[in-house]
C-alpha cells in the first residue's frame, strides 16, 4: 500500500475553453469529461502556444487558428515549400510510455505489472489530468478537445441507429467492447486494488475513454523509433487530408519530431497531414470524423464464408488456416475494383471435392498481401469446370448486391425522412451527417463493384450461351443454377 505521501494531491483549478453552451451547467450534466476544452479561442491559443514556447518549441512558420473543417488546424504564417522540414517539436515535449509520472509510484506499479502501452498511456493522461497545474502537461491537456470526436463516446443506440448498414457497424460495436474490456480489467486488476493511487473519481469508464478517444485521434507511430507510439504536443493539432501523404517522424540528427511536407503552402493556408491510407470507415472508427471528399483509398469490407453445409469444408478450413486465415474472411473492395484475393475464396467455397488437389493455390492467393488485379476472370492459372466460374462470380455478386440493398435503404429512408435535423441534437445532427456521408461513399463503391462483378470477361459469358442453350434445348431451361444467372449475362 501507497504511503499518504504518494497520494494524489488535490485537483487544482483546470482551465477550461468553456462556450457558451455549457454555461449553467455542471461539467457532469453535459456528459463531458473536466479535462479539456470546450472549443476554440484565441486566449486559449495564446495560453497554449506560450507553454509551448517555455517548453523549448522553437519559432514555427505555422500558427494555431481555427478552421473550416476540424475546428481548428495549423495554418501557414509565411511560404513553405514543398520537401521542407516543419515543427521541430524537442522529444522532451514528447509523451511516450517512458515519460516522468508526477505521481511515478504510479508510473513504477504500472511498469512493475506489465500495462501494454494503450491502456498505460490512457492511465497517465488520466494521472497528469487530475494533478491539474502540478502536472507539468497540465496546458497541454487543458488545450485538448474535453469531448474528444471519437466512436468511443457514441451510445450502443447511436451506432445501431447510425451505422447499421454500414460495413464498420461491427468493428464500431467491437471496439467500443473492447475498450469497455480493457477498463473491466484495468478496473479489477489496478485500480481498486491500489485506490489511493487511482481514485474512482478519477478513474472511471468516462475518463478511460474520454483518454482512449484522445489516444485514438493522436497517438503516432514513430517509424525511426521502432514504430514506437507517442503523443506529440503541437504536431497533434495538424488536421488529416487525403490529397498528401506527409507524416510525423523522429529526426535523429535534432532529437526533435519533425513533418516533412510533399506540397507546397502559401501564407494562411492550413497545412494537412497524413493519417495513413485509411478509409472513411477506419477513420471514423479512429479519428471520429469522415471527409467528403473521394479518394482512391476508400474502400469498404467483404466478408465471404464458406458453407456450413459444405462436404470438404473441414479440408477447406485446413488450407485456410495453413495460410493464417479463418472464416469469415473480410477484404476490401475499392472504387478501382474488387481484390483477386476475394475471387480467390469465392473459387474456393465454390470447388466440389475433385479440385482438392487446388485448394492449397486457392487458399494461398486468398491469402496474399498487396493489391492484387484480376487480369483474367480467374485470379489463378489453371482451369476449373464452368460451373464453378458461375457459382464464384454468383457468390462474389450476391454478397456485393447484398450489401448494396442494405446501404440504399438506409440513404432511401434518411432521404424520405429529409434527414430532419431541427429535431435532432447538434450531436446527433454530426453523427447523422457523418453516417450520411460514409454510406452515401459505399452505395458508389459497392456500385462500381457490382458493375465489375457484372461484366465478366468475354470467354466466360461466351461459354455460358453455349451451356444455356444445351440447356434449354435439353428441356432444363430453368436450371436452378443457370436459370438465375440470365440477368447477370444479359
Amino acid at each position: 500500500m501507497a504511503s499518504s505521501s504518494s497520494m494524489l494531491t488535490p485537483p487544482a483549478a483546470v482551465t477550461v475553453c468553456s462556450s457558451s453552451k455549457s454555461k449553467g451547467k455542471t461539467l457532469e450534466q453535459q456528459g463531458v469529461s473536466g479535462w479539456g476544452c470546450d472549443t476554440y479561442t484565441p486566449e486559449s491559443a495564446r495560453v497554449f502556444q506560450e507553454w509551448l514556447t517555455s517548453r523549448r518549441l522553437p519559432p514555427q512558420k505555422l500558427v494555431l487558428q481555427p478552421v473550416k473543417s476540424g475546428g481548428r488546424g495549423l495554418v501557414s504564417k509565411a511560404n513553405i515549400r514543398r520537401g521542407e522540414k516543419l515543427l521541430y517539436v524537442p522529444f522532451s515535449l514528447v509523451i511516450t510510455s517512458d515519460s516522468e509520472w508526477s505521481n511515478p509510484e504510479c508510473g513504477s506499479y504500472l511498469s512493475a505489472a506489465g500495462v501494454p502501452d494503450w491502456p498505460f498511456l490512457a492511465t497517465y493522461l488520466i494521472s497528469e489530468a487530475c494533478q491539474g497545474t502540478n502536472s507539468p502537461w497540465h496546458s497541454y491537456i487543458s488545450a485538448l478537445p474535453r469531448q474528444p470526436e471519437s466512436i468511443l463516446l457514441w451510445s450502443e443506440s447511436e451506432v445501431n441507429k447510425y451505422l447499421f448498414a454500414s460495413s464498420v457497424y461491427g468493428q464500431a460495436l467491437e471496439r467500443i467492447s473492447e475498450v469497455q474490456k480493457t477498463f473491466d480489467s484495468m478496473d479489477s486488476s489496478i485500480y481498486r486494488k491500489h485506490s489511493d493511487l487511482f481514485p474512482r473519481k478519477f478513474f472511471n469508464i468516462q475518463s478511460f475513454k474520454w483518454a482512449f478517444g484522445i489516444l485514438f485521434s493522436r497517438l503516432v507511430r514513430l517509424q525511426s523509433l521502432n514504430e514506437q507510439v507517442a503523443l506529440v504536443p503541437w504536431a497533434d493539432m495538424l488536421n488529416h487530408s487525403s490529397e498528401v501523404k506527409a507524416c510525423l517522424d523522429y529526426e535523429e540528427k535534432s532529437n526533435t519530431i519533425i513533418l516533412t511536407t510533399d506540397q507546397a503552402y502559401q501564407p494562411s493556408e492550413q497545412v494537412f497531414i497524413s493519417y495513413g491510407e485509411k478509409s472513411k470507415g477506419e477513420i471514423l472508427l479512429s479519428y471520429g470524423f469522415v471527409s467528403v471528399d473521394t479518394h482512391p483509398g476508400d474502400s469498404l469490407n467483404v466478408s465471404l464464408s464458406l458453407s456450413p453445409n459444405d462436404e470438404m469444408l473441414e479440408a477447406k478450413q485446413a488450407v485456410l488456416h495453413e495460410y493464417g486465415l479463418s472464416t469469415p474472411c473480410k477484404y476490401p473492395v475499392t472504387i478501382s475494383g474488387i481484390p483477386s484475393q476475394l475471387f480467390a475464396f469465392a473459387y474456393l467455397a465454390a470447388s466440389p471435392s475433385t479440385l482438392q488437389s487446388y485448394y492449397s493455390e486457392m487458399a494461398a492467393v486468398a491469402a496474399s498481401k498487396g493489391g492484387l488485379k484480376l487480369d483474367g476472370f480467374r485470379p489463378f492459372a489453371f482451369d476449373v469446370p464452368l460451373d464453378v466460374d458461375i457459382q464464384a462470380y454468383q457468390t462474389v455478386l450476391d454478397t456485393i448486391e447484398a450489401a448494396l440493398r442494405k446501404v440504399s435503404k438506409y440513404l432511401e429512408d434518411k432521404g424520405k425522412d429529409n434527414i430532419v435535423m431541427s429535431n435532432e441534437s447538434d450531436a446527433k445532427n454530426a453523427k447523422l451527417r457523418m453516417a450520411s456521408i460514409l454510406c452515401t461513399s459505399e452505395q458508389r463503391i459497392l456500385q462500381r463493384a457490382q458493375y465489375i462483378a457484372l461484366i465478366v470477361p468475354k470467354i466466360i459469358r461466351t461459354k455460358l450461351r453455349e451451356l444455356l442453350a444445351r440447356k434449354t434445348s435439353s428441356g432444363d431451361g430453368k436450371s436452378s443454377l443457370l436459370y438465375g444467372l440470365r440477368k447477370l449475362f444479359n
